[in-house]
């Protein structure tokens, strides 16, 4: 048998900020949306009670960024950042395209 990693979600927080701006500086997220503008470092610092956002990490590994909303309390899609090699992860609206990060800075 195959021993499998292990994929951990923990809250995303201002020390994350240099890596999620990272991610969003790879060339396949500005092209999945050239326009996207997440205000990162004020985002960060919110933390409304319909609203989580999670860095995923494998093996204590940042591998991605997922956000979930309540629809109702927030007028944007549930979407996820993550890994190329994990494959994106994405639920919402189909209007907003699928946002894909890539490795943590060196």
């Amino acid at each position: 048998m195959t021993e499998r990693g292990h994929i951990k979600l923990r809250t995303a927080t201002i020390q994350d900020l240099p890596l999620l701006l990272h991610w969003d500086e790879q060339p396949h997220v500005i092209a999945s949306d050239p326009d996207d503008e997440w205000g990162w470092e004020s985002e960060l610092k919110k933390t409304p009670p319909w609203r989580e956002q999670l860095v995923a990490e494998l093996d204590g590994r940042p591998i991605g960024f997922v956000q979930i909303i309540d629809p109702e309390k927030e007028n944007h899609t549930i979407g996820a950042m993550c890994h190329p090699t994990f494959g994106p992860l994405t639920f919402g609206s189909a209007n907003r395209p699928i946002l894909a990060g890539d490795t943590a800075p060196k």
